[in-house]
């Protein structure tokens, strides 16, 4: 699974956030969680991407994720608009991508992306 964030203004500092159920957190200033999982780059000068990788089988992974953009540093235009997109490989050749749009005015704002992954009961297969 991967979380890959983009803006399109320039000259300003906008961070990815993520949160595992173990209460890591992973951004610009930490890059791993120690459940497994890593932030591949802190791109200040605008556009993005930012991107999170978690390459743990499903089975290990420290699902629910939660996820914010933090408007670090306003450029000249004012405002953050961008989106995460939420890219899913299931494995047997399918990929999924869902896009989770945003706009951020205040500086220093962290905007609420969402939970990726909710765990649900496994159905126990058989007889």
């Amino acid at each position: 699974m991967r979380f890959v964030l983009t803006w399109e203004t320039d000259a300003n500092d906008v961070d990815l956030h993520v949160w595992d159920r173990q209460g890591g957190h992973a951004f610009y200033q930490q890059k791993t969680l120690p459940s497994g999982g890593e932030l591949y780059a802190d791109v200040t000068t605008g556009y993005g991407p930012e991107c999170f990788t978690v390459r743990e089988p499903r089975e290990r992974d420290a699902a629910p994720y939660r996820l914010a953009a933090h408007y670090y540093n306003r450029g000249p235009m004012g405002y953050g608009m961008g989106t995460l997109q939420v890219i899913r490989y299931d494995g047997a050749g399918g990929l999924s991508v869902e896009p989770r749009p945003f706009v951020v005015m205040t500086d220093r704002a962290m905007v609420d992306l969402g939970v990726i992954g909710d765990r649900k009961p496994r159905q126990k297969s058989g007889g």
